[in-house]
């Protein structure tokens, strides 16, 4: 059991959708989240094309539930919620919502490939975390998979897993570590030690830090299921692990690259974002240390 029952409050929620957005599971992800955290608030921000009369009117979507701001204020009845109306370009308009600091997580969908872009390019942009969510995902998730590199932000990366994975009861959902190794390269070193030699050593060295890191970090190593892997790509590694994609949530860390530094370097949180068929949530950096999430967590203040 882990030794937080639950998440005890975040000071508001942002969620972005627009009339092509398919609602179920972003509005029922956004209420249990605010409802465990005991959230603040919740804000809509429904955002509408720029000039372009709506007719006919935006009336009831395939899954029943009208894509307007009463679509929301109904699904978070009870809670403190508000919707907002922006026109024009939606990354502009959720930009200058996060801008002031009143957010600690967006939630967005992705649900077809303009979505998708939309989605990597607020994980990319934004200062918080954001939770990427596609139409069929359940919640609470069954498995939370995270994806580390042992470095500065891993550490928050695995306050967050664990704090959604109390969203589902009875000892929480079940929690996976990954930390992939990259593929080892012929060279000189090779011509003369065993290049399986030198994975063995590489791979144990490696066991031996997320071990450590599990054992440092985590309010219930035990919990936790490790999973080392040798491969180029660590997205590609998380996607194929996904079972069922309704159900599993994988938590990935967002260094916060520019555009130019990812098109040359590449991005695993923008990798999954685009690809990824199962919920994603991107931890931000801008989130800033683990004090912050143990003060969401009610550990702290």
């Amino acid at each position: 059991m882990l030794r937080v029952s639950a998440m005890k409050r975040f000071k508001r929620i942002l969620v972005v959708w627009n009339k092509e957005t398919p609602v179920t599971a972003l509005f029922s992800w956004s209420r249990q989240l605010a409802e465990a955290s005991s959230a603040q608030g919740v804000d809509g921000l429904w955002c509408r094309d720029a000039m372009i009369p709506e007719y006919p009117r935006a009336g009831a979507s395939s899954d029943g539930v009208d894509r307007g701001g009463d679509a929301l204020l109904a699904a978070m009845e009870g809670l403190p919620v508000q919707v907002i109306v922006e026109e024009g370009d939606p990354l502009r308009a959720t930009l200058k919502r996060l801008a002031d600091g009143s957010y600690d997580l967006v939630i967005v969908s992705a649900h077809d490939t303009a979505s998708r872009n939309l989605a990597e390019r607020i994980a990319r942009k934004s200062p918080v975390g954001v939770l990427v969510l596609p139409p069929g995902a359940t919640v609470p998730p069954e498995i939370v998979r995270l994806g580390v590199d042992l470095s500065d932000i891993s550490a928050l990366c695995l306050d967050w897993a664990e704090a959604f994975a109390t969203l589902k009861p009875e000892g929480g959902a079940d929690l996976e570590v990954v930390h992939v190794m990259e593929r080892l390269q012929g060279g000189r070193a090779t011509l003369v030690l065993d290049s399986d030699s030198i994975y063995d050593q590489m791979a144990e060295i490696a066991g031996d830090q997320l071990a450590e890191f599990i054992a440092k970090h985590s309010r219930d190593p035990e919990k936790w299921g490790h999973v080392l892997l040798e491969n180029q790509s660590a997205s590609e590694v998380l996607m194929r692990r996904v079972g069922d994609p309704a159900s599993e949530l994988t938590v990935v860390g967002c260094h916060g690259r520019n555009a130019l530094s990812i098109a040359l370097l590449g991005s695993h949180a923008c990798d999954m974002v685009r690809r990824c068929e199962s919920p994603v949530l991107v931890v931000k950096s801008g989130n800033q240390n683990l004090g912050f999430l143990r003060q969401l967590l009610g550990e702290e203040g």
